[in-house]
């Protein structure tokens, strides 16, 4: 758990430094928040992959909720979690994803990925 902190932590401060330099702040949104107003919030989501449940949908989730992730766009394209090396324990960092329901169900869409991060398995 305290790598997680560690790393989200250190997420946060790349994009503040990075984004300062832009001259804007983005939001941060949790989850929760962003189930609650059905995407309507925007701003940076920060997740960690739960399980991959195939190449294109995946569990993601925060400390405040759950919510299935259908792919992540790279470079302006639709891609699949096998191809941008997404697995469960990964942290991401989203831009602005969609709200979707699908056959009943709620999903991120169109999510673009900023940053992957790969947990390093404990020892």
């Amino acid at each position: 758990m305290k790598k997680l902190i560690s790393l989200i932590l250190a997420a946060l401060l790349v994009f503040t430094i990075t984004i300062a330099v832009a001259e804007e702040i983005p939001t941060i949104v949790t989850v929760n928040e962003w189930l609650e107003t059905k995407g309507e919030t925007t701003g940076l989501v920060i997740v960690q992959v739960q399980e991959v449940i195939n190449p294109v949908l995946a569990l993601v989730a925060d400390e405040t909720g759950y919510v299935n992730l259908f792919g992540v766009t790279v470079n302006g394209e639709m891609t699949d979690f096998v191809t941008a090396g997404i697995t469960a324990g990964d942290i991401l960092v989203l831009w602005n994803p969609r709200y979707n329901e699908f056959e009943g169900t709620v999903e991120m869409a169109d999510a673009m990925l900023l940053r992957h991060a790969i947990l390093a398995p404990a020892q």
